[in-house]
């Protein structure tokens, strides 16, 4: 399992376009977080592997709710504590099962990031720039 993780640190990087989209998210003052199925301290560990300290305003982990994915109880959890609604949020997932459905049954709006095209998110690219 260390050996997985060592490997997986190695070759992270951020996704094309990702520092861009994250600085202007940061110029315009809005509000960011991370939700994953991931321990707490394994994403942040990612997050100081790719150098994106200082982009998010918070991370809510599965172990924080004692729910995964695809449970909105991760979604309502950032939002709360955000204090913002569903309506005023862009969800941007990798996942459909995962990211999207969830994300769009609470009422926001979705940003799939694939390799392959999905009709379920609202907005579909292969990378960050686009955004």
């Amino acid at each position: 399992h260390d050996e997985y993780w060592k490997g997986y640190f190695k070759e992270l990087k951020p996704c094309k376009g990702a520092i861009k989209l994250l600085e202007k998210t940061r110029m315009l003052g809005l509000k960011t977080a991370i939700v994953t199925d991931c321990l707490l301290t394994q994403q942040l560990e990612k997050i100081h592997k790719a150098k994106l300290e200082g982009f998010f305003d918070l991370v809510v982990s599965t172990e924080e709710v004692n729910e995964e994915k695809p449970s909105k109880k991760l979604l309502y959890t950032a939002l709360e504590k955000l204090f913002v609604s569903p309506k005023e949020t862009l969800v941007a997932g990798d996942s459909v099962e995962k990211d999207i459905i969830p994300a769009k049954e609470i009422g926001a709006q979705t940003f799939l990031v694939k390799n392959n095209l999905d009709e379920l998110g609202e907005f579909i690219c292969k990378n960050y720039s686009a955004v």
